[in-house]
């Protein structure tokens, strides 16, 4: 988290304005917010926020009913996100910034948790200052808990809200003034989606499978929409409040998910996680090096978790006099074969393990902590002060051994942690390279007490001394040789490469950092300049070492790096060279056969679907133990179906595809997928197929139920001007008034009938009705149909000769002139070569055929 701000709820909905607008009421109702004299209440319409903040950037469905809507301007400047209701009005809003009211609460004023349970949400700096709220409109939410339900049944709102959360992540990030830089990524948020089916998500996925690095975590757990009853709901402001705290890694996609059997998962997947790289094999040196590391590190394992309570004797570092306390040998000889397996695969001698340092890290580490719990001055740590009450015995204890670490964590994290050395000295790693340091020979281990694992408030400690032989002439991190997946080199960690014998670094050295399964290739020069995402430091007079990091470098268990020092300089020979080294990627424990995807099944292995239709072939992976349980799928004829990383399958063109599901260890399974052109049973053999294929694919109609069309049905007239709407491709506001009083605002019909209306393509049977129940007739289906090619400039080919109607005379005189010219246009014909019947009442077939051949004119 920032030091600056925290931020302490969700943001369901989120208006940023960052400049100056004239003032704008927009409605009248309940007022539930204002900013920069913009104004929201319980009645504004959609219309009105787009008369205030312009156009939308993006608009996707809403679990009110409604929509969900991201607005914003220049710079990410004047952003606003909504979710509508089924009648358009607004569920939900969130303001941030400097200056705004709100009935959740106004800005800069303190925190109140009671307001924000039964309004929204608030969110607050660290002295409890408001600096955002999210607000609900109660009113507009008539039912508390069906917004949650339709998130767990269907992904397309999980989808939505993810696509918003990236945008709103950028309006955030600049308000807070930093990079904007976020894009959402459909295929990595479908590859988490896929781990969540299997109660696994892609943090998971990638801290088992040696794929750490891959995955930048910034939050993980239960969604907590899902444990206050309906009082808040999914949102982008859930994911995008951390972008105050937070930066996503250069080249990388954010994940923002969650839900009830995967948790909640933020952060960023780089991009080269999608990279196959091609296969690197492994010398014959490194393999028996792996080999050895690998039997290192199993013997560690074992001392460890088979050596019972970690203290032997339980330490106590709050009042005099101190207990120093005994760690369990077998823990401390299981921690030194961790060292030791890292050490190993680096090239460097093992350490042995000195009970009488131990002893001394006992006694440091409980000074150590006696002190800053009773907040005793400690401007030294390594050399603190021996109070009233500290015998010298103690401290010499104390004080005794060569080098020393001083980290946080037990004696297995606090490794670790010193290795990845994220502070104190962060450039020339010095807590690193005690550890790593060739030619000491002893290490003895201690920490405070152990409570609940966590690293954090636990004072670890290491002394190392006594002199070994080594003929390692380079100490990197990664490692030359071995680099283990389990000594946890993060994406934040300073890489480092420093010559103990034969080489010397120079001030024009420079490092070429090499991935030899993808290619990927990085460059650090003397005399660039440093970003926060790029940095390079030569150390050429003291450490003789470089320190290098790039935020887009991760490493990739099984992969091979090739590390490249240039212009070094050889201290036999006086001459200048380049100085390269491989560091293989790998895990030191291969884990067990209950780890492993022993089984892989499928829900289906046909499927049959139309042109257009997406469905979801749903895999499984036994057993539950498993670590690895990502599924690749792949089509075998992407032109008439493809598939996405979650096993949803879309229909392109009529044809048969195969569907494929591999695990990483080879598991295959396989669905046969059936392409037809329509999904209905209930159209066989007849003339209007072609038709209603057609207005099926081009999504102008859709089936009474999934499965049926009912051709011979009759379609009401609010239906014919919704397909109307279909096809002029808007967004309809169902919350306005019409001039017809059988039109109300709220009804499923409303928008298109008021869009028609206004466009002066439907009239009303009367000045004032619009009888949208009735079934349209063939004459007003051909008026309707004219006057919206007038609305578009269209005009209608007439080479088709006039039919010689015997009924002509009973066709209305306002609808005569469009019935022939429909006809001679050929997209309608008689009912018999000599009658048209204009009152009889149009079939679902008829206005498919109508609109299939009109198509072709938009």
């Amino acid at each position: 988290m920032s030091a600056m701000k925290k931020i302490t709820a969700w943001v369901m909905a989120a208006v940023l304005v960052l400049s100056l607008v004239p003032a704008v009421w927009a409605g009248t109702g309940e007022v539930l917010m204002e900013q920069g004299g913009r104004q929201l209440t319980s009645e504004t319409s959609i219309n009105q926020v787009r008369e205030m903040y312009g156009a939308e950037k993006l608009k996707t469905d809403s679990l009110f009913g409604g929509y969900a809507y991201t607005f914003y301007g220049e710079g990410y400047r004047d952003f606003l996100y909504i979710e509508t209701n089924n009648k358009g009005k607004i569920a939900c809003y969130t303001v941030f910034g400097d200056s705004f009211t709100s009935k959740a609460g106004n800005s800069g004023e303190e925190e109140d948790s009671y307001i924000s349970m039964l309004s929204g949400q608030q969110y607050a700096d660290y002295d409890g200052k408001i600096w955002g709220v999210t607000g609900y409109c109660r009113e507009n939410i008539p039912d508390r808990q069906t917004p949650n339900t339709l998130y767990e049944q269907d992904v397309k709102y999980a989808e939505g809200i993810a696509k918003h959360a990236a945008l709103m992540w950028n309006a955030i990030s600049a308000y807070f003034g930093k990079d904007t830089n976020v894009v959402f990524n459909s295929r990595a948020f479908y590859t988490n989606r896929q781990l969540f089916d299997g109660g696994s998500n892609i943090y998971r996925y990638c801290a088992d499978n040696g794929r750490a690095e891959q995955f930048q975590l910034i939050s993980a757990g239960t969604p907590s929409f899902l444990l206050t009853y309906g009082a808040i709901y999914p949102n982008p402001g859930m994911y995008a409040r951390y972008a105050e705290g937070y930066t996503l890694v250069n080249e990388s996609s954010p994940v923002f998910d969650c839900s009830e059997k995967g948790g909640q998962v933020i952060g960023a997947l780089r991009d080269s996680f999608f990279i196959e790289g091609t296969n690197v094999p492994y010398t014959d040196e490194e393999k028996a090096l792996l080999a050895q590391v690998r039997e290192i590190y199993a013997k560690s394992v074992e001392d460890y978790n088979n050596a019972g309570d970690y203290f032997e004797v339980h330490p106590q570092d709050e009042t005099l006099p101190l207990v120093p306390g005994v760690i369990n040998e077998k823990k401390l000889e299981g921690a030194v074969g961790y060292i030791n397996a890292i050490r190993v695969g680096g090239g460097l001698p093992a350490l042995t393990h000195s009970p009488a340092l131990s002893e001394g890290c006992q006694y440091k580490a409980i000074l150590t902590s006696y002190l800053a719990k009773n907040n005793i001055s400690n401007p030294s740590p390594h050399f603190p002060p021996q109070v009233a009450g500290i015998s010298d015995e103690y401290y010499q204890k104390a004080q005794m051994g060569g080098a020393e670490n001083l980290y946080h964590g037990h004696i297995i994290s606090s490794i670790t942690n010193a290795l990845n050395d994220a502070y104190g000295d962060p450039i020339t790693c010095g807590h690193r390279y005690n550890l790593l340091d060739p030619n000491l020979q002893y290490i003895g281990l201690g920490s405070t007490e152990v409570e609940n694992q966590l690293s954090i408030g636990i004072q670890g400690v290491h002394k190392l001394s006594g002199r070994q032989a080594s003929d390692a002439e380079i100490v990197g991190w990664p490692s030359k040789g071995i680099m283990l997946n389990e000594a946890g080199a993060g994406t934040n960690t300073m890489y480092t490469a420093k010559f103990v014998r034969n080489y010397s670094v120079t001030q024009n050295t420079g490092v070429i950092f090499r991935c030899l399964n993808t290619g990927d290739t990085y460059t650090f020069e003397a005399g660039q300049e440093n970003t926060r995402n790029h940095e390079y430091h030569i150390n050429a007079n003291g450490e003789n070492m470089v320190s290098y990091y790039d935020n887009a470098i991760a490493l990739s268990v099984g992969y091979v790096y090739e590390i490249t020092l240039t212009n070094v300089r050889n201290n036999q020979t006086g001459e200048y060279t380049d100085y390269s080294y491989r560091s293989v990627y790998e895990n030191a424990y291969l884990g067990g056969s209950n780890t492993e995807a022993a089984e892989l099944q499928l829900d289906q292995d046909q499927m049959s679907l139309a042109v257009t239709q997406t469905k979801k072939i749903s895999a499984s992976i036994q057993p539950e133990t498993a670590l690895n349980k990502m599924v690749f799928w792949s089509s075998n004829t992407p032109e008439v179906a493809t598939v996405n990383e979650n096993g949803y399958v879309t229909a392109h063109q009529k044809g048969q595809a195969v569907i494929t599901a591999r695990t990483e260890n080879g598991l295959v399974r396989e669905c046969v997928v059936t392409v037809t052109g329509h999904p209905y049973k209930d159209l066989v053999g007849e003339w209007y197929i072609p038709y209603v294929e057609k207005a099926y694919e081009e999504g102008l109609m859709k089936g009474t139920e999934p499965d049926l069309f009912e051709p011979e049905s009759t379609m009401t007239r609010a239906m014919f001007v919704q397909v109307l709407a279909n096809l002029e491709g808007i967004e309809l506001d169902n919350g306005q008034s019409t001039v017809f009083s059988d039109v109300q605002p709220g009804q499923w019909f409303t928008g298109a009938i008021a869009w028609a209306n206004q466009n002066q393509i439907v009239l009303g049977v009367t000045p004032t009705t619009f009888e949208p129940d009735s079934p349209i007739t063939r004459e007003q289906m051909c008026a309707l149909l004219v006057r919206y090619a007038t609305y578009k400039g269209i005009t209608l080919d007439q080479s088709t000769p006039a039919a010689p109607f015997e009924d002509d005379n009973r066709i209305a005189p306002y609808a005569r002139e469009a019935v022939h010219i429909c006809q001679k246009a050929g997209i309608i014909n008689g009912t018999t070569p000599t009658t048209f019947e204009p009152l009889e009442n149009a079939t679902r077939a008829q206005v498919a055929k109508v609109f299939a051949i009109f198509y072709d004119y938009m």
